[in-house]
């Protein structure tokens, strides 16, 4: 088996990944610390990009004309930018809603996805003979989709303590690395 070894960075600046691993794992602590008000802050960030892009999206209406693209193209990025600017406005405005609306939407897809599959497995092992396919795979789809619809920020608060444990693991790793580094050694991936 062959070994990927990994040169990060200089010998003398192992402390510049070594303050990259702090940070993770600051990072990882504030996530677990306030973990709805970091989704929030985050949610609100994304509000923010959302207003800015659909705004800047606008200017390129005319240039679009300009370089002979149909009015239906143009009509469509003009209805583009119109929500992306209302949905940028709403989101800031109430990142509360925007959460729970976004744990709920995806609670639906899950419950959709979920009854396609079971109906899908069914209808397969009609035509089968013989083995038949599982269709739990459906079932815990529409398990996960009613909680996620039911209990959004229950999953909300799952989902963002998952990224701050993740995150302080991914911090450690890097701090390792760090010492590695300074020792003049290579990190094995």
């Amino acid at each position: 088996m062959s070994e990927l070894k990994v040169y990060v960075c200089n010998k003398n600046k192992w402390w510049v990944v070594l303050l990259e691993g702090i940070l993770m794992i600051l990072f990882g602590l504030i996530v677990l610390i306030w973990p709805v008000m970091t989704a929030l802050v985050f949610v609100q960030i994304a509000g923010i990009f959302i207003l800015i892009s659909s705004i800047v999206n606008l200017f390129h209406l005319n240039d679009m004309q300009k370089l002979g693209a149909p009015a239906f193209v143009g009509g469509m990025n003009l209805v583009n930018s119109i929500i992306g600017i209302l949905l940028g406005i709403l989101v800031i405005w109430q990142p509360f809603q925007a959460l729970e609306l976004f744990f709920i939407i995806i609670g639906i897809w899950m419950l959709m996805a979920g009854i396609m599959s079971v109906y899908n497995i069914s209808q397969r092992n009609k035509m089968m003979k013989g083995k038949k396919a599982s269709a739990s795979y459906g079932w815990m789809m529409i398990i996960l989709g009613i909680l996620f619809v039911l209990f959004p920020w229950i999953n909300l608060v799952a989902a963002t303590i998952i990224i701050g444990v993740v995150s302080m693991f991914i911090g450690f790793y890097i701090m390792i690395a760090s010492f590695h580094i300074r020792k003049g050694k290579s990190i094995t991936l």
